[in-house]
């Protein structure tokens, strides 16, 4: 026998304590968030919604593993992570995750209309690093080709990251504060 259910009852489904309190449950019990979607029928993204305020179960030894892990398996599919972040100076950064390579490309425009490319992956390869490295940089039509590095270690400022809100919030802050500081400073190196 088939349900159909009107879209009112299914958001007040999904946002309902009865089906938040089974997440929980099951999620606690570590039920991964693709389980829970077959089990409900639900996105990932609702469910994902349902456990932003939740304790993340993070290793002491494994922090930056598991921050990884939650960044770009649950919170980067649940778009919850800001992509395009425009600067007060009117600055541009864009990224793109690869999920093959597990990196984020970039491209970073400043306000004298130089373009920037390259990676910046948070918690690159399960450590507590965060590379930002130059491929390419375009000032009027010339490309300069850049292999420019500057590794951040992200440990020291980590400790309020306690739930996948806390982890959304420090990447959708830090990650663009920092890396427009860096890229900022490497530019300065050419003479454009």
């Amino acid at each position: 026998m088939k349900y159909i259910i009107t879209e009112t009852q299914h958001s007040d489904m999904i946002r309902g304590d009865k089906m938040k309190n089974i997440l929980i449950s099951h999620y606690r019990k570590g039920m991964s968030i693709s389980a829970l979607s077959k089990l409900t029928l639900l996105s990932s993204r609702d469910i994902t919604l349902q456990l932003l305020d939740e304790p993340l179960d993070l290793s002491e030894y494994h922090l930056c593993h598991d921050l990884n892990y939650n960044l770009y398996s649950i919170l980067f599919p649940a778009k919850l992570l800001e992509k395009k972040h425009v600067y007060d100076d009117g600055s541009t950064y864009n990224w793109m995750f690869d999920s093959l390579s597990g990196s984020i490309d970039f491209a970073y425009t400043n306000p004298e209309g130089i373009i920037v490319y390259g990676w910046a992956t948070m918690f690159w390869d399960g450590n507590c690093d965060f590379p930002i490295q130059l491929s390419n940089i375009y000032n009027n039509g010339e490309d300069t080709p850049s292999s420019q590095q500057v590794i951040i270690n992200v440990s020291e400022y980590l400790e309020d990251i306690k739930t996948l809100r806390d982890l959304a919030n420090f990447f959708n802050s830090f990650y663009f504060e920092n890396v427009k500081i860096v890229i900022d400073e490497m530019l300065l190196e050419f003479n454009f």
